[in-house]
């Protein structure tokens, strides 16, 4: 329920107003220029998103994190691979996603969930590399 259509100053400023006690001291001037510098915070950023997911959700092997942020703030896409998700319905493995990220999610203006367990994405896989067994 992250996603959002255009960008408004309103939203913007709702997700980037007064965070700095948090440690984000960069949020001056924040995505102008964005793709062209900090590539490293975005890796740094991936990373810390990561790892947040690897502790909170055991018998992960495989995550995704696509930092596709702009003028409009943080735009994450997540690809998550974890036996956690076995037997349980997609709002479960959401839910168990937000949770995880739950003190980064004020942060992201966008943000696409996409869980597999390992059977599924091996299947997936498959499907995308021509479906040849």
């Amino acid at each position: 329920d992250h996603k959002e259509e255009g960008c408004t100053d309103a939203s913007h400023d709702q997700s980037h107003g007064h965070k700095e006690e948090k440690g984000h001291g960069h949020s001056h001037g924040h995505g102008h220029g964005h793709s062209d510098t900090g590539s490293a915070e975005e890796q740094s950023y991936a990373g810390r998103i990561e790892s947040k997911l690897r502790i909170a959700l055991p018998g992960v092997s495989h995550i995704s994190v696509v930092d596709e942020s702009g003028d409009c703030g943080k735009k994450i896409d997540l690809v998550v691979v974890s036996t956690t998700f076995d037997g349980k319905p997609l709002l479960a493995r959401h839910r168990a996603v937000n949770d995880a990220l739950s003190d980064e999610i004020p942060q992201i203006h966008a943000l696409t969930i996409k869980t597999y367990t390992p059977t599924q994405w091996a299947e997936k896989k498959g499907q995308d590399h021509g479906g040849s067994r």
